[in-house]
């Protein structure tokens, strides 16, 4: 009977910009979203203040915005998310928690995020857009990337970071203008795009600094290296203890 009420009372409202609080909007929340029709698309949106505009096919989030995609949880402090499209934009400290697996998460940071719930293409920006994977059968530790922008391809499994990429690794350190990790070959390619890769690394009690046209880095237990190609240069620091 709530719902039926509901149902008849928006009918009869002739504004098409709803606004709601976070405490209605319960109630409220699958009334509008049966006409929107997200739930099709497994959306759950919130946050303290709610906006729908059913002409332009939005529904904005306020404050505390929380968004649920399956195993993805999203937070910001405002969302916008677009019916027609299924295109979730969030701004100001943005994070996403993924779990792919029992032993397996995604953590994602930036200050703006496009979130493409069709495809499950994300892209972070921001100057301190940060990724950290973790895989205990996989990693001792995990893996972390720092850039301006980070795209993550749930789908297929493939995270792809540009413009200073940082890369921080049991060896040390991989600097680059673009990174690509994929989770299948547990590997991250560091590509040259402009300037040429360049990692810090230690090993055995050495220090080495090296420039190469491409740097892979191999992360998994069984098969941790590092592996350099084309015009590798590098510096070597040895200390001699006698």
């Amino acid at each position: 009977m709530i719902q039926n009420s509901i149902k008849c009372l928006l009918r009869n409202i002739p504004l098409y910009l709803i606004e709601l609080s976070s405490a209605f909007f319960v109630i409220c929340f699958f009334v509008i979203t049966s006409f929107s029709a997200i739930d099709a698309k497994n959306i759950v949106l919130s946050g303290n203040i709610m906006k729908v505009n059913n002409n332009a096919n939005l529904i904005i989030s306020s404050g505390n915005s929380r968004v649920v995609n399956n195993t993805n949880i999203i937070t910001s402090d405002e969302m916008t998310y677009n019916t027609k499209d299924s295109i979730l934009l969030a701004y100001g400290n943005v994070k996403m928690i993924s779990k792919i697996s029992n032993d397996e998460l995604l953590e994602c940071y930036g200050t703006s995020v496009k979130y493409n719930v069709n495809n499950k293409n994300i892209s972070f920006r921001g100057y301190n857009a940060m990724i950290k994977y973790s895989a205990m059968k996989l990693f001792k530790s995990p893996l972390v990337l720092n850039a301006r922008e980070i795209n993550v391809d749930i789908n297929h499994k493939v995270l792809t970071a540009y413009d200073s990429v940082e890369a921080i690794t049991p060896f040390g350190k991989i600097y680059s203008d673009k990174a690509i990790f994929d989770k299948k070959a547990s590997e991250v390619i560091f590509k040259k795009c402009g300037k040429r890769p360049l990692a810090n690394v230690f090993y055995n009690g050495q220090k080495g600094t090296y420039k190469a046209d491409e740097i892979i880095f191999y992360n998994s237990d069984n098969n941790k290296k590092i592996i350099m190609n084309g015009f590798v240069v590098g510096e070597v620091e040895m200390e001699h203890k006698q």
